[in-house]
């Protein structure tokens, strides 16, 4: 196998599923549910939603080497009702054992004309204007460690659980 690949392979676990109520910030809300059924490593498996505000982190058209992002960022607001269309991501930890989500998302807005369009990317904010469900998957059998690189890219190490 490549060197250019880190990989650990392992099963889902169990799933959580949960309801998010109106004004719930939906970052927040996943590490929530992460710490109170002790998820260390998990899945985002399914999120519908409907929602008010969003922030979305793209890389910027001037972002052409692949390196470490830093200052590479293009951030898109939106402060209008939108549909949460899709949503992906992980549950990690850092070694100190902090959690962390990565989560990337595509919303629908009609707001910016008279038919809906698709607007997507690594999800920085998004609150619940009336309702969010979603359901978490644990992975068992893999440990999604989120350590610094060196090479300054790709944080997260998935490692076979011993």
């Amino acid at each position: 196998m490549s060197e250019a690949v880190v990989s650990a392979a392992g099963a889902i676990g169990r799933v959580v599923a949960a309801r998010l109520t109106p004004g719930t910030d939906l970052i927040p809300a996943i590490l929530d549910l992460a710490r109170k059924h002790g998820i260390r490593s998990g899945i985002i498996l399914s999120c519908v939603a409907n929602t008010n505000h969003v922030v979305l982190r793209n890389p910027p058209a001037s972002f052409k080497d692949g390196g470490p992002p830093a200052g590479n960022r293009s951030f898109l607001r939106v402060d209008d009702p939108a549909e949460l269309v899709s949503l992906g991501g992980n549950i990690s930890f850092h070694e100190a054992g902090t959690a962390v989500a990565h989560v990337h998302a595509c919303i629908s807005s009609a707001a910016r004309g008279p038919e809906a369009s698709a607007l997507g990317g690594h999800l920085e904010e998004m609150t619940v204007m009336s309702t969010a469900e979603i359901v978490i998957g644990e992975l068992a059998g893999i440990d999604m460690v989120h350590r610094p690189d060196p090479s300054g890219r790709a944080p997260l190490h998935p490692e076979a659980q011993e």
